[in-house]
């Protein structure tokens, strides 16, 4: 399963979450610490934990398991 998060998506979450540590809406702030982009929210990450756990263990109404690839 592969899933790319968008700034956009980002930024929805900090404004909902109340999270808007500069570090997931600025690129600028996350290079300063090291990251090449803009660090995605943990729990916006953990969101993808139960379509993570339906792809391995529940098959897909058309009967076609999802793909297993990890990034």
């Amino acid at each position: 399963m592969e899933h790319r998060f968008e700034q956009e998506d980002v930024d929805s979450f900090a404004l909902v979450s109340g999270d808007s540590n500069p570090i997931h809406t600025s690129s600028s702030h996350a290079a300063s610490y090291g990251f090449s982009s803009c660090v995605v929210h943990g729990m916006l990450s953990a969101s993808l934990f139960p379509a993570l756990v339906a792809a391995r263990f529940v098959m897909l109404p058309s009967s076609q398991p999802m793909s297993r690839k990890m990034h």
